[in-house]
């Protein structure tokens, strides 16, 4: 005789129970990208999620909302469907949108579709569900094994409020369940969906197959989630944990068998190359069994000619990193980088010296920032001379150590913040108006502040950008940016 599935609290957190679930049983994912940072992007947390509805027999369909009126489709679309669940997966800036639809959903068509919203704003800050009425509450931290057990209860007509990981509204207060423990080997888990997201697409979009063969990151920066997903966990560090080497090179292949077309590796892993033995024999399998030119993220401080001859073997073309900012103070006092400046240029040194391109991630607009720290962060840019440069705008998360002290400081322009989707492009502090349009200035001017001293590179890089416009179109950007200099 078989042995009962086990209870909610037995269940560890990944969905290998695949109870076979009515047709009828349906839910519809909702990813808000509105004004988005990225105008596409594939979700790899939301397709997790979704492998959980896949491999229990749900039906299940994605929705990615990119412009304000996809809102009032949605309601339309939910109406006329009637799913048994709408989830939503938001990041910070995107939550309002969220509140609009719930609340809209909830107005319309009462308390018979359960709406959930997951995702790292809804576990670094769960407070946000007392903003959003139309909620049935949200998910914290990972939440396979808790939507595994989510669905069940849903499909079963039986209450999931006690369900782990789940948070909810009760008399102006949060309710938050027990979590399950972080899931320590990711190789329990399913790939994640892609054929009905259209990953395709993505492929095409972007000139590579990306793919997260770990989760975690051990570092302490204050600008970024990982540290406020450990303190979700009672954790003072995010450990890294992995899929094997093994089976993260299977994925890759699994992925060639399904005839998807993609001729270069992306591993968008938060850092590439902590787990030294890790990376070794990933390298190693990869050259082996894959061979095809690879793209990863890096640390400038795991830089070494160990780590550089494993990527070399592996087909490695390209690395990037998070250079962030060339002011000692915003860099190591403000963000946590805990970096000297001879440890970025020496790991730029090195990329150069073993052939491989590289692009610097950088940061400006955090608090105590000043035309001079950027212009700090320009110039190092220069000094180190990457394939490329990016910049982003700084945004407060809350739940993050420098969000919650930009709250706490009054440094937030509140008449923005809750209708604010311009996440990265611009500033949301309160800094004086004609600094807030310089921040917008150097966003919008970043590779020609870089490059001006590299006249044939910035060429290169106008043609490229201007490429559907004639010759006028570039000198015509050229005047931009030296009106800009004046």
């Amino acid at each position: 005789m078989s042995r009962p599935p086990p209870s909610s609290s037995e269940r560890p957190p990944a969905p290998w129970y695949n109870h076979t679930l009515m047709s009828s049983n349906s839910v519809l994912f909702v990813l808000p990208n509105i004004n988005g940072t990225y105008a596409d992007a594939y979700s790899f947390g939301l397709a997790s999620i979704a492998s959980v509805a896949r491999d229990k027999g749900w039906d299940y369909q994605y929705v990615i909302l990119k412009r304000p009126e996809d809102c009032e489709a949605v309601v339309h679309r939910v109406a006329a469907e009637r799913p048994k669940v709408l989830a939503f997966s938001t990041v910070s800036s995107q939550f309002s949108f969220v509140k609009d639809i719930s609340t809209q959903v909830r107005a319309e068509l009462g308390a018979g579709i359960v709406q959930i919203c997951g995702g790292v704003h809804a576990t670094i800050s769960p407070e946000c569900v007392l903003e959003a009425p139309g909620l049935d509450g949200i998910f914290i931290g990972e939440g396979e094994g808790a939507f595994c057990d989510f669905l069940d209860r849903v499909a079963a007509g039986t209450s999931f409020r006690d369900v782990k990981n789940f948070a909810y509204a009760d008399g102006g207060q949060v309710r938050k369940n027990p979590l399950y423990p972080q899931v320590k080997d990711l190789d329990s888990l399913p790939y994640p969906e892609r054929e009905r997201y259209g990953y395709q697409r993505f492929i095409d979009q972007d000139g590579y197959a990306t793919f997260f063969f770990s989760r975690g990151c051990p570092y302490q920066c204050t600008y970024c989630s990982n540290h406020a997903l450990a303190a979700a966990y009672g954790l003072k560090v995010n450990i890294p944990r992995y899929r094997s080497p093994t089976k993260s090179v299977e994925e890759i292949k699994e992925l060639q068998r399904q005839r998807y077309r993609f001729g270069k590796v992306f591993v968008d892993d938060d850092t590439f190359g902590v787990d030294r033995d890790w990376t070794r024999e990933f390298c190693d399998r990869y050259a082996r069994e894959v061979a095809l030119p690879l793209v990863c993220q890096l640390r400038v401080n795991l830089v070494n000619d160990e780590l550089m001859k494993n990527l070399k073997r592996a087909g490695c073309v390209h690395v990037s990193c998070g250079v962030e900012s060339g002011n000692e103070h915003i860099r190591n006092t403000v963000m946590k980088r805990n970096l000297t400046e001879r440890q970025i240029v020496e790991a730029y040194a090195l990329f150069k010296r073993y052939g491989f391109t590289s692009n610097a991630i950088n940061l400006i607009g955090l608090p105590d920032e000043t035309q001079e720290s950027v212009w700090d962060t320009i110039n190092l840019n220069r000094r180190i001379d990457p394939t490329s440069s990016g910049v982003n705008i700084f945004y407060p998360y809350r739940g993050t150590v420098l969000g919650d002290q930009c709250f706490a400081r009054g440094l937030i322009d509140k008449d923005e913040y809750h209708g604010f989707s311009k996440e990265r492009r611009e500033s949301i502090l309160n800094f004086p108006p004609e600094f807030r349009k310089r921040l917008i200035y150097f966003h919008r001017n970043w590779q020609y502040l870089v490059y001006q001293r590299r006249p044939a590179k910035l060429a290169r890089m106008l043609l490229a950008k201007h490429a559907q416009q004639s010759l006028p179109g570039v000198w015509n950007a050229l005047k931009k940016l030296k009106a800009g200099l004046a």
